[in-house]
């Protein structure tokens, strides 16, 4: 909207901050997918997704999420 900014998002899984990621808002810096982790215990978890340094002149929207599993699940957005 305004000049360039990059945020950062912090991955946490059930409770564990795993990863930070820094997101341009600009189309060409942008790393995709921002975030993976690979061979959790079977079994549920939580995510949660911290933009630790919000700003008003910028949004970050969520369009795709991958779970990979032995069996089909049915997530609830």
């Amino acid at each position: 909207k305004g000049q360039d900014y990059v945020f950062d998002v912090q991955m946490v899984i059930d409770g564990k901050p795993i990863e930070t990621s820094r997101v341009p808002t600009a189309l060409h810096d942008r790393r995709e997918p921002l975030f993976w982790r690979y061979q959790l215990p079977k079994g549920p978890h939580q995510l949660e997704l911290k933009v630790l340094n919000p700003t008003d002149s910028d949004e970050i929207q969520l369009g795709d999420m991958i779970v990979y599993s032995d069996v089909p699940i049915h997530p609830k957005y």
